[in-house]
């Protein structure tokens, strides 16, 4: 009895901590890049289809409540880019934060894709990006101080960097 009450317990705290892990190494939550339009579309509801011609990416808009990312309370809706099809980017942000609250948020964000994903290619003062071989994230902080009111930005894409421009980013 100990054994099985003991195994739900074990099986209980991986399922709480695989909650929380929000972005991985192939997308954030329950998405994945290469995941089907098809498959995304029997879950959410997206609208506001809008080709970008210069990408080659159809975006929509979602709404997606249960999204996690680092802890971040995301402004709905959020937009999904796809590809062929095919799942490619991710973007959403936080409104209406003050100064303090967005400087924190993008801070606490930095540190904790700095563990994920290693040392950031570009790491500047309001915009941080990483380059590993499955994406490219790039967060961005937006202050305005007249308002005292601040946003932080996210985009997560598919990595379509070749392996030289990779090198010379992570080095």
């Amino acid at each position: 009895m100990i054994k099985i009450f003991l195994t739900v317990m074990a099986i209980s705290c991986f399922m709480m901590n695989a909650s929380f892990a929000s972005p991985h190494e192939n997308g954030i939550d329950d998405f994945y890049f290469g995941q089907p339009l098809e498959e995304i579309q029997a879950q959410y509801e997206l609208t506001n289809k809008e080709y970008d011609a210069e990408d080659n990416i159809v975006n929509y808009t979602a709404k997606i409540p249960s999204l996690d990312f680092y802890g971040m309370n995301v402004s709905q809706p959020i937009i999904l880019g796809f590809k062929d099809n095919k799942l490619c980017k991710i973007s959403f942000s936080a409104f209406n934060l003050t100064l303090d609250e967005g400087s924190k948020l993008y801070n606490r964000i930095k540190e904790f894709a700095s563990v994920q994903y290693g040392k950031p290619a570009l790491p500047l003062s309001i915009m941080t990006i990483w380059y590993t071989d499955e994406i490219n994230l790039s967060i961005m902080y937006l202050a305005l101080e007249e308002d005292n009111k601040s946003a932080v930005f996210v985009t997560m894409e598919e990595n379509t960097l070749s392996e030289e421009l990779l090198a010379i980013f992570n080095h």
